[in-house]
């Protein structure tokens, strides 16, 4: 059964009787919910709200299994059922671990959770859950930020890629591990590839299981920028351009942007009813005046 606790800004935040930990308000605009590995905290930069999901799970080195999988799910569900007005984005982050000279950001697959799916049926399951998620991020009316700060190996690099905006500090790495597990990529992540390398290049990444710096997948254009921190000033401050632009404006350029990635063809009056949609909203209209006035 779903519980709710009114926070100290007023807004009832849902959470199930099974999660350990309470939600913990902190003050008007941030507040925390804590499913049992991903806390969601909302930020303002500069009076522009944007919210944080984290992945917090660092005894398994944030490995993606069905614990997580079942979380980003029920995050993403609960984000389209509860609105927060606003909040012009959504960043996902993860706790990241150091062993010895290295940090991990999510470091692959949860073997031993997968070791628990014998089932052809149940690997599937799993797969399809994953893909819905990242799916339900490019459906999502505003823009999903990832912040990779450490090793994304496998699973995790994927995971990085379903974002629309993609930035990474400079001790990052991108690990395609997959055809070493005998496993392929997941989650939708091959379309990604290719539409964001082209098939060559994503054939090159994937088949011979490379790895690269966080300065590279910047020059590949994996990452869309290198950032020097991943603290919450940090990813504000390199977010603020965007969170700074017409919300309707942004969410119509997202759905241009995701029906020309979906390969449309021929008519193109969506993009005139897009268009349309956003034209004299609050923001433009203003703009007009201002240039006619002058």
């Amino acid at each position: 059964m779903p519980c709710f606790y009114l926070g100290s800004d007023g807004f009832a935040t849902a959470f199930m009787d099974s999660y350990e930990h309470p939600t913990v308000p902190i003050f008007p605009m941030i507040w925390n919910t804590y499913f049992m590995t991903i806390l969601i905290t909302n930020h303002t930069t500069e009076a522009y709200g944007w919210q944080q999901w984290h992945i917090c799970r660092p005894e398994r080195m944030n490995a993606l299994g069905t614990t997580l999988a079942r979380e980003l799910c029920d995050t993403l569900d609960f984000f389209r059922k509860n609105p927060r007005p606003g909040i012009r984005a959504i960043v996902i982050t993860a706790e990241t671990v150091t062993k010895g000279d290295r940090c991990f950001w999510i470091a692959g697959g949860d073997l031993k959770e997968l070791s628990e799916l014998p089932s052809k049926a149940e690997g599937r399951a799993y797969a399809t859950m994953m893909r819905k998620f990242c799916e339900g991020l490019e459906f999502l009316p505003l823009p999903v930020f990832s912040v990779v700060d450490g090793a994304a190996i496998g699973g995790g690099a994927e995971l990085a890629l379903a974002a629309d905006i993609r930035l990474a500090t400079v001790r990052s790495s991108f690990e395609f591990k997959q055809l070493k597990l005998g496993l392929a990529t997941g989650y939708g992540a091959s379309s990604r590839l290719v539409s964001l390398l082209g098939k060559s290049k994503a054939q090159s990444l994937l088949y011979f299981c490379e790895s690269m710096d966080a300065e590279k997948a910047h020059q590949l254009g994996l990452i869309h920028r290198l950032i020097n921190s991943a603290n919450s000033d940090g990813i504000g401050a390199s977010i603020l351009p965007i969170l700074q632009l017409e919300p309707l404006a942004v969410s119509a350029q997202k759905k241009m942007l995701r029906h020309s990635s979906e390969g449309s063809s021929g008519d193109h009056t969506w993009a005139d009813d897009i268009f349309e949609s956003i034209w004299m909203n609050a923001t433009h209209e203003q703009n007009l005046r201002q240039f006619k006035n002058r």
